[in-house]
C-alpha cells in the first residue's frame, strides 16, 4: 500500500512538474495588451458591460485630476488626492489606485502621467454574477484578470 502511494504521488509530482512550466510560460507570453490586435474589440467590452450591469468603468488614474493636458483635470479634485495620496485607505477605496506602484500617474503636474501600469477596466462586483462575467471573459478573451482586494499583496495586484 504504501509503495503504490509513493508511485502515486511521483506520477502527480511528475505531472506537476511537466505543466507548471508550460502554464507559466503561455500565461507570460499571450496576454494580449492594449492596442495590440488581439485585444478584445469595442464591442466584447460592451458584451461585459452588459452581463455586469453596466457597472464596467474605463481606468483613470487617480494622479490624471492634477494634470492640466488632461480631460480629467480638476483643480479642486487635485486638492483632495494630494492630501489623499499616503493614506492607504484612499487607495484601498479607489478602484484603480493601489498603495505600492502608484507612480504611474503621481498628484504632481510635473511628473508624467499615462495609464502605465493601472488596468484598462475595471468591474466593482456586486454579486456573484458580476465576478463569473469578468473571469469568463478573462477566460475567453486572455486579457490579464487581477483582483484587488483587501490583505496584504506588496506587489499591489
Amino acid at each position: 500500500m504504501l509503495h503504490r502511494l509513493l508511485t502515486v504521488a511521483s506520477i502527480v509530482s511528475s505531472t506537476l512538474a511537466f505543466e507548471v512550466p508550460d502554464y507559466h510560460e503561455r500565461a507570460m507570453s499571450c496576454k494580449p495588451k492594449y492596442g495590440a490586435p488581439d485585444w478584445p474589440s469595442a464591442a466584447a467590452w460592451q458584451q461585459l458591460n452588459e452581463s455586469v450591469s453596466g457597472r464596467l468603468v474605463a481606468a483613470i488614474p487617480p494622479g490624471a485630476v492634477c494634470h492640466p493636458s488632461m480631460v480629467e483635470y480638476n483643480n479642486v479634485s487635485c486638492t483632495f488626492v494630494k492630501e489623499q495620496w499616503t493614506n492607504t485607505t484612499f487607495h484601498a477605496l479607489n478602484l484603480v489606485s493601489t498603495d505600492y506602484n502608484d507612480v504611474a500617474c503621481l498628484p504632481r503636474s510635473d511628473a508624467p502621467c499615462n495609464i502605465g501600469s493601472y488596468p484598462r477596466f475595471v468591474v466593482p462586483a456586486e454579486t456573484v454574477q458580476d465576478v463569473q462575467s469578468a473571469v469568463s471573459f478573462a477566460r475567453k478573451t486572455r486579457v490579464r484578470l487581477i483582483v484587488k482586494g483587501t490583505g496584504h499583496d506588496a506587489p499591489g495586484r
